[in-house]
């Protein structure tokens, strides 16, 4: 597994903020929500296994700081909800279920700022729980995931357009991880395959100078096939392996932001 110093971008942000006079520092906090349509699919062999869908709602919050055309920014968010689950638990006929989601993302960035466009680098964490709720004769299944994502990314004003942006992000994973919990083997870790993210957004400010902030927008996520492991019950293996197979992780959705402190926006 490769790891990556995640405190390096951090810190460079931190020393961004040090080393500039505090009267030249600009900052904005701002907090709202986004409401999206998430879909998560697995494949084997071409085939789909299986899929979940549904509406998730989750309150995030932004502090950036500015010093000249420089700015870091931290972004977060917390939220989740009820999804529905088709498809297969490891093996057997197919099933269908309610499945809890939990989704938890932040993101550090360090960028450039100048005119209508920037660019930037950053470091994404995603975290993701599932919970899928079992039957009379389907166990339950839950499963924990984080990625952390070394991203590019850059925007622009729309041509002809004083209220309009288009922001692109690209990345790539560069430390992944998932937990299986089980009842009747135990608890395993696998380590999901690379593969690339992207997030095209068109943020939008009805005001220039104004508080509130509108951004639809679009992400994907592609994996590979996992590590396969061999399970064990209660500490002995079993004739038995897992593996996590490819998916990919699409959500569709629409963030309101509203500014509640620091300088307007440039």
């Amino acid at each position: 597994m490769r790891h990556f110093p995640c405190s390096a971008l951090l810190f460079a942000w931190i020393g961004l903020a040090f080393s500039t006079p505090a009267a030249a520092l600009d900052w904005q906090f701002s907090a709202g929500g986004d409401v999206r349509w998430f879909d998560w699919r697995e494949y084997r062999n071409g085939r789909q296994l299986l899929m979940e869908t549904g509406p998730l709602v989750a309150p995030l919050a932004r502090l950036e700081v500015r010093a000249g055309g420089w700015f870091g920014r931290v972004d977060s968010l917390w939220g989740g909800g009820l999804a529905r689950y088709d498809g297969h638990l490891q093996s057997g006929p197919g099933y269908e279920a309610d499945a809890w989601e939990e989704i938890i993302e932040t993101g550090w960035r360090l960028g450039w700022r100048t005119g209508g466009g920037e660019v930037s680098v950053g470091l994404l964490q995603r975290d993701w729980g599932r919970y899928i709720e079992g039957s009379a004769t389907v166990s339950s299944a839950e499963e924990r995931y984080r990625w952390r994502i070394a991203t590019v990314g850059g925007a622009a004003m729309l041509p002809g357009s004083a209220r309009w942006r288009v922001a692109l992000d690209v990345g790539l994973p560069v430390d992944s991880h998932q937990k299986v919990y089980s009842r009747s083997m135990d608890d395993f870790t696998l380590e999901p395959g690379d593969g690339i993210y992207w997030r095209l957004s068109l943020p939008y400010r009805p005001q220039a100078d104004g508080p509130l902030s509108l951004e639809p927008w679009y992400q994907e996520q592609y994996m590979e096939d996992s590590n396969i492991v061999r399970l064990t019950q209660n500490g002995v293996p079993q004739n038995l392996q897992a593996y996590q197979p490819e998916s990919v992780r699409r959500e569709l959705g629409l963030t309101l932001r509203w500014r509640l402190g620091g300088s307007v926006p440039e």
